[in-house]
Formats: structure tokens, sequence, C-alpha cells
């Protein structure tokens, strides 16, 4: 799973906002070159959940970025090349939690298993993340 669709990501479930944004719990992260493309990379920035992003970057010791988007993002190289790190970073292996109520969800082989526990297939390997 991409830094960039982790942030974008939300659960849901049972009323009020408390699904977002998700907090990662990552224990196996892959950096995996690809392409500066700045056009790409600018349209992304208004998407950017900034608090869940810093947690993020922090958490894993990828890059330090200012507490939002600088003004004229569009056209500056140094700031996009940064940010290229949402496209270059895959989490392979860890933990979504639901901040308001704790609710884990695994993430195995890149893919993230958004099912509540009430609709997860019961299997030995499931029950390590569900409290």
């Amino acid at each position: 799973m991409k830094l960039f669709t982790y942030n974008l990501l939300s659960l849901r479930v049972g009323v009020g906002p408390h699904g977002f944004p998700l907090h990662l719990q990552a224990t196996k992260v892959h950096i995996n070159p690809e392409d500066f493309n700045p056009d790409s990379v600018a349209h992304m920035i208004p998407k950017v959940e900034w608090v869940a992003f810093l947690e993020v970057t922090n958490t894993l010791h990828l890059i330090k970025l200012p507490k939002g988007p600088i003004h004229g993002h569009e056209r500056d190289e140094k700031f996009l090349r940064k940010m290229h790190i949402l496209q270059e970073t895959d989490v392979l292996e860890g933990i979504l939690q639901r901040p308001a109520y704790g609710h884990m969800l695994p993430i195995s082989h890149r893919i993230p298993s958004m099912l509540m526990r009430k609709l997860r297939p019961n299997h030995a390997r499931n029950q390590l993340f569900i409290q």
C-alpha cells in the first residue's frame, strides 16, 4: 500500500468522524524508486491530510516536512521531490488502527484488510489483529 493510498483511507463505520485518519503501525516498509513526475506530485498535494502524513513520516523516520503545503508548491521542485515519497513508499506489513475505538486492521502483502471483526473470516492468523 502506497503512503498516498494510506493517507486517503478511512473507516466509515458507526456515527461521527472517528474513522479518519487511521493510525499506521508499519512493520515492513520498502522504498521503490519511481520516476519523478512533478505534475503528478503537485496534483496529489491538495488531497494530502497533513496531520496524518506528518505523523507517519515522523514514525517511519522518512523525511522532515513543513506543517502544511507551501505557497506555490506547484513550482517548487525541491518540495515536490520531498513529497514524491508518497509515491515511492510501500507499506508491506503492519496494522491500521481506528483512533476512537482502537480497532486493529491488518496490512498483509501491501493489502489493508478493511473488514471489521464481525465480517472477517475466523482464521487463526486474523485473531492476532482483533481486540
